[in-house]
């Protein structure tokens, strides 16, 4: 009976325990849309990498490269580039996050910008 109501309480705090971080890892573009259209551009060259020490990498299109700090907040990525002086946090709406998939929404010049990722 006692090993019962160990037991019980291992499963109880295993259920307790948060969920693994799923935006941690290397993410590729899988399509990338503007007002509904998909855009003439290769999405595999745009990417993400999320550390597990609140740092990302992010490269793009034109060899355009950034990085810095992030953080998840409700349902918002709040990204900051610390490789330019000045740079001002971007917050991108996170439509869907699970352990394979990420879509963020943005603003880009007035357009609505929708990003869908696979985790690599």
């Amino acid at each position: 009976m006692r090993s019962s109501g160990l037991l019980i309480l291992i499963l109880a705090l295993a259920a307790c325990t948060e969920e693994p971080d799923h935006l941690i890892g290397n993410w590729r573009a899988v399509d990338i849309s503007e007002q509904g259209d998909s855009m003439r551009l290769v999405p595999a060259e745009v990417t993400f990498n999320f550390l597990d020490n609140s740092r990302y990498r992010y490269t793009s299109t034109l060899r355009y490269e950034e990085a810095g700090t992030y953080r998840l907040q409700d349902n918002y990525l709040v990204a900051r580039d610390t490789t330019r002086p000045g740079s001002t946090d971007r917050i991108v709406e996170v439509e869907l996050l699970n352990a394979d998939s990420l879509r963020l929404k943005m603003r880009e010049a007035d357009k609505e910008r929708r990003l869908l990722f696979l985790k690599e």
